[in-house]
C-alpha cells in the first residue's frame, strides 16, 4: 500500500459530475490518499470539469490555470477529470503542461497513478477499462440530502448539446446496485436521494428495466424519507410514473421536466419532439392527479430558428402554462453540434434581451405562486443555521436551484430534522416561517 497522501476536491458543473467525484474521491482513499480542504496539507488538487457550454469551459480553464499559478506556493500536484478531459483529450498534455494526470470520466484507474505522479510522468486513463458501477463514495459536503446518479451518458440526437459525444450512449446503472447505494446514503444519515441523469425517464429501456421499478424498489427502503426525481424528458414521463408519484408516500409531487422550448419550429430546429401540445397534455395529467404538484422546467432561448414570433409563442406559453419554477439559458452555439452550423442564428444582443423577458415574465408567475402560500404549513428538512434563522426546504424546493425557507422557533432543530413549519410571508422567492412547536 502507498504511503498516505492527501487529496483536495474542487468540484465543477452539474450534480451529476459531482456525484462521479464522489467515486472518484473513494477510489483514491482504497489507495491511502484521503480527502483534505488545507491546500497545504494538499498532496493534489482534483479538478473535476464541465464543457456542456462555453461558459462551463471558461470557469474549467480559468480554475486550472489559477491552481497553476498558485502551485508555486504549495506542493501539491493537479490532476484534471470530467468533462473536458473527455472533449479536449487530444490536446490537454499540451495545452496544460503543469498538469500531472488526466482522467476520463467513467474509465478506471489504478494504483500506478501515484507512480506517475511521483516520478513526474503524466498519467492519462484513456485508454483503460469502463469503471464498474461498484464503487464507494466520499462526501465532500456536509448535507442531509443526496444526489443519486442513476445512469451516465445519452442516447438522444439533439442539435444543440455535446453530452452524447463527451459521455456517450446512454447505460443504465444495474438496479440493485442502485437500490444498495440508496439504502447505504439512507443509513448514513441522508433523509432526501434525488435521482439525476441526463434522461431519469430514459433509466432501464437499454436493460430491459424501467424508472417504475427502480422507484418501486426505492419505495420499499425504509429508511428513506424522501424521494426526488429530476431531468424527466417530456416523451417518457408515463401516466403509470404519475400515479406512482400519486399514491407514493415518498417520491415527491416534484416535476423537473426540461421542456426546452415552446415552438414547433425551435423544436424541430433541436431535433426534439416538435409536437409542443403534448406539454399540455402532460401537465394537464399531473396536476389532475396531483393537484398540489410542483412543476419546473429549463428553457433555451435564442436558438437558431427563433424568430420575433416563434419567441412570442415560448412566452405566450409560459404565460398560459404558469409553471412553478422556471429556468432559462441563453443558446450557446458549440462548435461539433449540428446548431452551430444552422442558419437563421440568433444575435447575441437579441438573445441577452429576450432572456430577460423570458425571466421577467416566469418570475412574475413565481412571486405570486409564492405568495399564495402564506399562512399554509408545511413539512420542512432542516438543512443549516444561519445566523438569526435555520434554514430549510419543502417538497417544493429542488437545493440550489429553487429558493428555500427561513424560519424561526424556540426549540432547538438539528439539520436533518423534519418540522413543521407555517408560512408567515415572502420575500421574493424565499419563504419566511416560524415553527409549529
Amino acid at each position: 500500500m502507498t504511503k498516505a497522501r492527501y487529496i483536495l476536491p474542487v468540484s465543477l458543473g452539474c450534480p451529476k459530475n459531482e456525484v462521479d467525484l464522489q467515486y472518484l474521491l473513494g477510489k483514491f482513499e482504497t489507495y491511502n490518499c484521503f480527502l483534505t480542504f488545507d491546500l497545504n496539507l494538499a498532496d493534489y488538487v482534483f479538478i473535476n470539469t464541465c464543457s456542456f457550454i462555453r461558459k462551463a469551459k471558461q470557469e474549467a480553464i480559468s480554475t486550472i490555470l489559477d491552481f497553476v499559478v498558485d502551485k508555486k506556493n504549495f506542493k501539491y500536484k493537479i490532476i484534471v477529470g470530467g468533462c473536458l478531459v473527455s472533449l479536449y483529450k487530444d490536446s490537454l498534455i499540451e495545452l496544460f503542461p503543469d498538469v500531472s494526470a488526466f482522467l476520463e470520466p467513467g474509465r478506471s484507474f489504478g494504483e500506478e497513478i501515484f507512480e506517475y505522479l511521483d516520478k513526474n510522468i503524466v498519467y492519462c486513463n484513456f485508454k483503460n477499462e469502463i469503471c464498474s458501477d461498484n464503487e464507494n463514495r466520499k462526501f465532500f459536503v456536509e448535507r442531509p440530502f443526496e444526489y443519486l446518479k442513476i445512469a451516465d451518458g445519452c442516447s438522444r440526437k439533439c442539435s444543440y448539446c455535446l453530452i452524447p459525444k463527451i459521455r456517450g450512449p446512454y447505460h443504465s446503472y444495474e438496479r440493485q446496485f442502485l437500490l444498495d447505494q440508496a439504502k447505504d446514503l439512507a443509513q448514513k444519515g441522508k433523509k432526501e436521494i434525488i435521482l439525476v441523469a441526463q434522461d431519469v425517464t430514459f433509466y432501464g429501456l437499454d436493460r430491459k428495466d424501467s424508472l417504475l421499478k427502480l422507484l418501486e424498489g426505492l419505495e420499499n427502503i425504509e429508511e428513506i424519507r424522501w424521494i426526488r426525481l429530476m431531468y424527466l424528458y417530456p416523451d417518457l414521463l408515463s401516466e403509470d410514473v404519475i400515479k406512482f408519484v400519486s399514491g407514493s408516500k415518498k417520491v415527491l409531487p416534484y416535476f423537473d421536466i426540461p421542456m426546452q422550448h415552446a415552438s414547433e419550429k425551435v423544436l424541430r430546429y433541436m431535433r426534439r419532439n416538435p409536437d409542443s401540445e403534448r406539454f399540455l397534455r402532460l401537465i394537464d395529467s399531473i396536476r389532475e392527479n396531483i393537484p398540489d404538484s410542483v412543476i419546473r422546467s429549463t428553457f433555451i432561448v435564442g436558438h437558431p430558428g427563433e424568430d420575433e414570433k416563434e419567441f412570442d409563442k415560448l412566452i405566450n406559453f409560459l404565460e398560459k402554462i404558469k409553471l412553478n419554477w422556471a429556468g432559462f439559458f441563453s443558446y450557446s452555439r458549440e462548435e461539433d453540434t449540428l446548431s452551430y452550423s444552422m442558419n437563421e442564428q440568433v444575435k447575441y444582443v437579441e438573445k441577452k434581451k429576450r432572456l430577460k423577458i423570458a425571466y421577467s415574465i416566469q418570475q412574475d408567475i413565481t412571486l405570486k405562486w409564492r405568495q399564495s402560500l402564506v399562512g399554509k404549513s408545511f413539512e420542512v428538512l432542516v438543512e443549516n443555521d444561519l445566523n438569526k434563522y435555520n434554514v430549510g426546504r419543502s417538497f417544493m424546493e429542488a437545493p440550489d436551484i429553487d429558493s428555500f425557507i427561513r424560519f424561526r422557533g424556540n426549540k432547538k432543530v438539528e439539520i436533518g430534522d423534519f418540522i413543521r413549519i407555517l408560512i408567515t410571508k415572502n420575500k421574493g422567492f424565499k419563504l419566511e416561517g416560524k415553527l409549529i412547536e
